[in-house]
């Protein structure tokens, strides 16, 4: 599957992978083997009044909540299962992002260009993220996704060459196509 964009995001909103669904994707049995039909995964749907609904999965763990109460949510906690939204499936692929922030790290750790090739987040997410958010099973599960860096026609910065990720961000252009409406997940208000 590929993405393309205007401009990535700054700040880690989310974060977006795409899931084959041969791998684990529930809680209550991690080892299953599905496709997207065994689940009822489905694309987006939006109501005649406005309400989009996203399927969601389960897929993963991290650090979400301070447990231990020292103020922050990190590897002195337990970590949780991570949902995600279903923002489409392909067949038995599925483009995730993740339902609420699970991180905070910065793009770049100086004040200087940098495409998303060569920026810190990408390699974090893509190497510290991954290896503690998934275990070796559901990593398999992870495909590698070509991101296509376009140039921004409105800041006229470079997109930087393509490349290959597990983990990304969602890019603006992204955002724009998530309709801005009210929402459910699951069917829940």
């Amino acid at each position: 599957m590929k993405r393309t964009t205007l401009k990535r995001s700054s700040i880690v909103l989310s974060f977006m992978l795409v899931l084959s669904l041969f791998g684990t994707v529930s809680p209550a049995n991690p080892a299953k083997e599905a496709k997207a039909a065994d689940y009822g995964l489905s694309n987006p749907r939006v109501s005649g009044d406005g309400v989009t609904t996203w399927d969601c999965i389960y897929f993963g763990n991290y650090w979400q909540y301070d447990i231990n109460g020292d103020g922050k949510a990190d590897k002195n906690d337990t970590k949780q299962f991570i949902k995600w939204r279903v923002l489409s499936v392909d067949g038995d692929d599925a483009f995730l992002l993740a339902d609420k922030n699970l991180d905070s790290q910065r793009y770049n750790e100086k004040w200087a260009s940098v495409t998303w090739e060569t920026c810190p987040l990408r390699q974090w997410l893509n190497s510290d993220f991954y290896e503690n958010a998934f275990d070796s099973s559901e990593q398999i599960a992870v495909l590698t996704t070509t991101v296509v860096n376009e140039d921004n026609p409105e800041y006229k910065t470079k997109g930087g060459n393509n490349t290959s990720d597990k983990v990304f961000l969602l890019f603006i252009g992204e955002t724009r196509q998530i309709p801005q409406r009210k929402f459910t997940a699951d069917g829940v208000r």
